[in-house]
């Protein structure tokens, strides 16, 4: 069985994670589909671009990545010009579709001709998971919504349905480890998930002219070798979630991944192997230009004087008292904080001298002159003396303040947050990603506000720009995010670690071979 270049179908795809890991471990993404209008483009633009460096016209992406840097947006009129028979491939193997909407047969077509003779292939993605997460769920049940009839709760029968109609060789299925918890009409979800994809055409009727064969079972299997198992010979549930720090991603995200391999195959499970070491938030965003953000709605000059203003403050004489190293550090930062920085913008000039200590072969490409997508929201004057607060006292005591822990100035005006003692609900509202360690869980949120994602080093005083997310999240430099800047933060946030895809796609190959 050849070890390169198998097919790979990709749904719920987002912005290309899962395809980007196994495109990089040398498979053949020959299908994504996703519903959302800018994580297709993303899709299709970077389908496009592994296109343009397969027929080796590099050049034409360089200069586009240089041309970038005098635009507030990309347009690509001109490359889609110079190489249109690569664009219409890249926009036939990027499907904008919403599963459950269109119709099966038209899904099964596309996947039919994508995969074409082949004996082999690999099935991605998973569905969209705010039904089966913690805090969608809290969500939902704070407005009145009835969890239970989410409809989200059974979009896995779209993947089940391809599963069962299509029978890869392999599939990998990945959601959020609230799956784990989920009721749904008084039952777990995932034990009816498992039970559905080892036996899918028992699960779901589908086209008998669809089949490849008659029966069909899969053997489910996690990524990390086992614990030991029950009396009945099953995994453990917690055996199926992933934890990206440990597989070299500066980032503490826990997903579950289930694999499942076709039991007629006959062929034997791999899995992960840990990583060296824990790679940080520091090891990854200190080389990238250092920017600032603006006032919200004002000028440049006015971001730098009302910053400096703190230490005259209630919030700057409470610090004074209560924290003496952190104001300290707060006063250094001041010292040398100027107007020079630019607030960046969809490209940024490489600093020539910076040095990545890991991963930069997987981030860096010659073809990338710039930072991409690397630009700063503007802030209002209040935040600013909070990020500025937060990351001086995470640079001095190498955790992000809790809320009881802020000066009592700087408390936000919220009904669950007590003025005098700081207590609330979510005592990490204000979190600076500290520069030590892996980042928490980079999620979808951070499109509303930076608060939960400031910048570790005081001086640029901001919240994470899109690139800084997608480097925590492991997407390459060259990746290039399309859409509104918020929506930019969605397709990060709701991706699946390009390095980790990249880990799981190995293993998958390890299994094939």
């Amino acid at each position: 069985m050849a070890k390169s270049m198998l097919p790979v179908v990709d749904i719920f795809a987002g912005p290309g994670g899962l395809s980007e890991g196994f495109s990089s471990a040398s498979f053949d993404v020959r299908l994504s589909v996703e519903m959302d209008k800018y994580a297709h483009e993303t899709l299709r633009f970077r389908s496009f671009c592994r296109k343009l460096i397969n027929n080796r016209k590099r050049k034409s992406l360089t200069t586009f990545y240089s041309s970038l840097n005098d635009q507030h947006s990309p347009n690509f009129s001109n490359l889609k010009e110079r190489h249109k028979v690569l664009w219409d491939e890249a926009d036939g193997e990027a499907l904008r579709a919403t599963l459950g909407e269109v119709s099966p047969d038209f899904i099964s077509d596309r996947i039919e001709k994508a995969i074409g003779e082949a004996d082999s292939w690999v099935l991605l993605g998973g569905p969209p998971c705010q039904a089966y997460s913690l805090v969608g769920r809290s969500r939902m049940s704070g407005t009145g919504k009835k969890f239970e009839n989410d409809h989200r709760h059974l979009l896995y029968r779209e993947y089940l349905r391809i599963v069962a109609a299509h029978a890869p060789s392999i599939f990998v299925m990945e959601n959020v480890k609230g799956l784990l918890s989920s009721d749904h009409k008084g039952s777990r979800i995932f034990e009816r998930i498992k039970q559905d994809l080892r036996n899918p055409r028992r699960a779901i009727k589908v086209d008998p002219i669809r089949c490849r064969q008659g029966e069909l079972e899969y053997e489910l299997h996690s990524l990390w070798t086992p614990s030991n198992s029950d009396l009945f010979g099953e995994i453990p549930n917690r055996d199926f979630i992933v934890k990206a720090e440990l597989q070299g991603v500066p980032q503490a995200r826990h997903r579950l991944f289930i694999v499942g391999v076709r039991k007629d195959l006959g062929l034997t499970m791999q899995h992960l192997r840990q990583a060296p070491k824990k790679i940080t938030v520091w090891d990854v965003l200190n080389d990238l230009p250092k920017i600032h953000s603006n006032l919200s709605k004002e000028k440049q000059l006015g971001w730098l004087n009302y910053i400096k203003e703190f230490p005259s403050t209630e919030a700057g004489k409470w610090t004074q008292l209560t924290y003496p190293k952190v104001y300290k550090e707060i006063s250094k930062t001041l010292r040398k904080m100027n107007t020079h920085l630019s607030s960046g913008s969809v490209a940024v000039k490489k600093q020539d001298k910076a040095e990545l200590p890991h991963l930069a072969k997987w981030f860096k490409s010659a073809q990338v002159p710039v930072a991409l997508n690397h630009e700063s929201r503007g802030h209002m004057p209040s935040d600013l003396h909070r990020y500025l607060y937060s990351s001086a006292f995470s640079e001095v005591r190498g955790v992000s303040p809790k809320l009881r822990e802020f000066p009592p100035s700087l408390l936000p005006a919220h009904k669950n947050i007590n003025k005098q003692t700081g207590e609330a609900i979510f005592e990490d509202r204000f979190r600076t990603q500290c520069k030590s360690k892996p980042s928490t869980t980079v999620t979808s949120h951070i499109h509303k506000d930076g608060h939960y994602f400031i910048h570790p080093e005081p001086s640029q005083c901001r919240s994470l720009t899109v690139r800084e997310a997608a480097r925590l999240q492991t997407f390459p430099d060259d990746y290039l995010f399309c859409g509104p800047r918020t929506e930019q933060f969605k397709q990060v946030g709701n991706a699946v670690p390009p390095y980790l895809a990249f880990q799981i796609a190995n293993v998958i190959k390890d299994i094939l071979s």
